[in-house]
């Protein structure tokens, strides 16, 4: 370059061999390679939202606990006609957890106990109905159906586990670890 004359035509050869090629090709394939990057990003984030939506049991639950923790529920032993006096002996066994009272109530139409109680310092709700009316919550049924022995999710700022012992569906709700709220479902006896 310093020996030839700097010529237009001369800056254009160099400008055509530095400047990117702009085949129809390449442009096509980086259009593809973006729209599936966001085609995957969207199936990740659907499949987290799915999964991180609480079930039917979970909210109604969740709307329970939210309740008690609201003093709309008092943890004083209410009886009704309907009431499952067996619901009553069910009780996580861990140590740390202090039941303060029970009571009859709805949740999503289907009758059950609950009871109100504490571990250490966190609210804990545990809801018990017998397992026959687990067909009000197809969610609920098909996910203890697939074999896990407690079933975990979320119901806003709770942590929820659900299990069958005997022929009762006993629920956790409270403000705590999901490892914490899984233990408790785990441990829970009947105290008959």
């Amino acid at each position: 370059m310093r020996k030839a004359p700097r010529s237009a035509s001369l800056w254009g050869e160099i400008e055509a061999q530095v400047a990117p090629s702009a085949h129809p090709t390449s442009h096509a394939f980086y259009k593809w390679w973006l729209a599936a990057a966001a085609a995957l990003v969207l199936f990740a984030g659907s499949a987290f939202w799915v999964r991180a939506r609480p079930f039917d049991l979970a909210k109604a639950a969740g709307e329970c606990h939210s309740a008690y923790l609201h003093r709309l529920y008092a943890p004083e032993l209410d009886f009704a006609s309907e009431l499952n006096t067996a619901a009553f002996t069910y009780h996580p066994a861990a140590s740390g957890f202090s039941s303060r009272g029970a009571r009859f109530c709805y949740i999503a139409n289907v009758p059950c106990e609950l009871i109100m109680g504490d571990y250490g310092k966190v609210p804990v709700s545990v809801i018990v109905f017998e397992k026959a009316q687990l067909a009000k919550f197809p969610q609920a049924r098909e996910r203890l159906e697939s074999g896990d022995p407690v079933v975990c999710s979320r119901s806003g700022r709770f942590h929820f586990a659900m299990c069958v012992v005997d022929n009762h569906v006993v629920c956790i709700v409270a403000d705590a670890p999901k490892s914490v709220v899984e233990d408790l479902a785990k441990s829970v006896t009947n105290k008959t």
